[in-house]
């Protein structure tokens, strides 16, 4: 994923970065895994794109969100309601 490659002003930016993550199979693959309750999976898939966009932009932040409201799942199952209220208020 090539961040370089994404307009400066932000609309754009975010327009042009949604159609990249959708056109992703991987990234598609991932909402799957999240969509079927696969959380932990989808925190797996998610972890690749989060370290791709470069872990500290915006963008990236984006995705880690996503990846701390899939551990928040997985805390859910495990019944730890610490770890649900830590990831979901990171998330």
């Amino acid at each position: 994923m090539q961040l370089s490659a994404l307009p400066t002003d932000s609309l754009s930016r975010h327009h042009a970065l949604a159609a990249m993550l959708t056109a992703n199979p991987r990234w598609l693959f991932a909402l799957e895994l999240f969509n079927a309750d696969f959380y932990w999976e989808a925190h797996e898939a998610w972890e690749s794109f989060w370290h791709a966009l470069g872990r500290t932009t915006p963008e990236a932040r984006c995705v880690q969100g996503l990846i701390h409201l899939t551990a928040a799942c997985v805390k859910i199952r495990e019944g730890k309601r610490a770890g649900v209220k830590s990831h979901t208020k990171k998330a």
